[in-house]
């Protein structure tokens, strides 16, 4: 009996000790903090890699040549750069190098992770870094991108002269105020009449040759055209509106280097293009087709840096072709090997420290592998302005299940002289409320198609649903800058 009593007061003590524990008191147990590294893109100069954390509040990330001494956890901690898990990119590398990412994962209670190590290398990269090239810290961004179409002879108007881009580049609204309009302009051209050479393949021309290249350089650098001309349009516009929260953006267009001198012909030269350095290039071998495009690109760079432009940034290169067909996925994969060419060439842009963007047609084929390819900005055409019986359900579904953003399109056919423009204008309205609905208004980079001269039309015309149009978009463009 005593026995059984002293039993029961000592199991009182017990839940009355138990009970008077506060809850700050009560033991707990708090797991150590976890790391996970991986990389996602390394050119010659840079490396991006994905930081994912578990139980941690911040990581040390330390680089060191794979030849030096491993660090301690604490040289990592006391030499590394302090960040947070997601995308973080590395800058400083050299070309065709060996390094070691070391990274540690820390909580607010001091407790460290183990040491991560991913192993990387480096890449050959461009010649030369042009020093906007070298100051640049993070990859240049733009809100809204005019496609802008010269270079054929086709054109009309031929020339992209200062009063062409001055319609661009502002607007002036309903009370007499002006405002930036575009931030970022690409020059694209698919065909050159004048030699009846195709830049883009599958349009039945002969593909275009180092020459036809050059040419299409030649009309973008040409002192009282294109890039001059919207650098003075700009600088005008600074003069009255005082400097813009960002330079205008201006992106180049990659002409494809189509394999065979008459695309489907297989048995057509693929000697045609022209020679790099004494060389005879041979688009039957990927290493002279992407030895073609590193010319170009650094053809471009170079013009670009010899311009010197005052209110202008250059920011990298568009894909000319609309879809990336690699087997399983678009039409005559077999012509084209996209997967042999711009990977590579992503990196080298990379390289340069300059981007790639790319606007595929509704459903092309490679859409869902952009990121793969190491494009840096997406953008789908609806193709709805001219297809009232596409599904922009299934348009919407693609673009966000695939990380896409979208295009706007417009041409001719909106005008109000038209009989038949309501059907038009309706669509592109729709585009419109799609954008926002998507979530992508104010966030994501939008690209218009406005056909040659539509835009500038648009902005010129006295009917009333075009004046109210051209006001409506040009407000649309002002609000989504982000």
């Amino acid at each position: 009996m005593v026995g059984r009593c002293k039993s029961l007061c000592m199991l009182f003590l017990s839940l009355m000790a138990l009970s008077c524990v506060s809850k700050e008191e009560k033991p707990s147990y708090k797991a150590k903090p976890a790391l996970r590294i991986s990389p996602i893109e390394v050119s010659s100069t840079r490396g991006t890699f994905l930081v994912e954390t578990l139980n941690a509040t911040g990581v040390n990330l330390l680089c060191l040549e794979s030849k030096e001494n491993a660090p301690s956890t604490d040289e990592i901690i006391g030499k590394g750069e302090h960040t947070t898990q997601g995308e973080y990119l590395l800058l400083g590398l050299e070309g065709q190098k060996d390094y070691i990412l070391y990274g540690i994962a820390t909580d607010d209670k001091g407790q460290r992770s183990s040491i991560c190590k991913v192993p990387f290398s480096t890449i050959e990269g461009p010649r030369e870094l042009y020093d906007w090239e070298k100051n640049r810290i993070e990859k240049p961004r733009y809100s809204n991108l005019a496609l802008c179409y010269g270079g054929s002879a086709h054109r009309v108007p031929f020339l992209w002269d200062e009063q062409r881009f001055d319609r661009h580049v502002t607007y002036t609204d309903e009370a007499g105020k002006t405002h930036w309009l575009f931030d970022a302009f690409l020059a694209i051209e698919f065909v050159d009449t004048k030699n009846n050479k195709a830049y883009m393949l599958g349009n039945g021309r002969p593909s275009a040759d180092k020459a036809s290249w050059t040419d299409l350089l030649d009309y973008w650098f040409d002192k009282e055209n294109g890039f001059a001309a919207l650098d003075r349009s700009v600088g005008k516009a600074i003069e009255k509106l005082g400097v813009p929260p960002t330079k205008r953006k201006v992106i180049i267009t990659l002409p494809d280097p189509i394999i065979y001198r008459n695309f489907k012909d297989v048995t057509s030269s693929t000697t045609y293009w022209g020679f790099i350095d004494g060389k005879q290039m041979d688009f039957k071998k990927a290493a002279d087709r992407r030895a073609a495009m590193k010319w170009y690109i650094d053809e471009a760079r170079k013009r670009w840096n010899n311009s010197n432009y005052q209110n202008l940034e250059f920011m990298g290169f568009y894909i000319i072709s609309e879809d990336l067909a690699v087997p399983g996925y678009g039409w005559n994969p077999e012509l084209k090997h996209w997967e042999d060419i711009y990977p590579e060439m992503s990196n080298y842009i990379h390289a340069c420290n300059e981007t790639l963007t790319w606007i595929p047609y509704n459903s092309s084929g490679g859409h869902q592998l952009w990121k793969d390819f190491g494009i840096d900005y997406a953008m789908m055409q609806p193709n709805y302005f001219w297809h009232s019986e596409y599904d922009m359900n299934a348009y919407m579904a693609m673009v966000l299940s695939n990380g896409l953003s979208m295009e706007f399109e417009l041409d001719s056919a909106i005008l109000e002289k038209n009989n038949d423009s309501f059907g038009y204008r309706s669509r592109f309205y729709e585009y419109m409320s799609m954008c926002k609905k998507m979530n992508l208004y104010g966030k994501r980079e939008l690209s218009y198609y406005f056909g040659t001269n539509d835009f500038y039309d648009l902005s010129l015309s006295t009917y009333p649903k075009d004046k109210k149009l051209y006001n409506d978009l040009c407000k649309f463009i002002i609000e989504s800058i982000h």
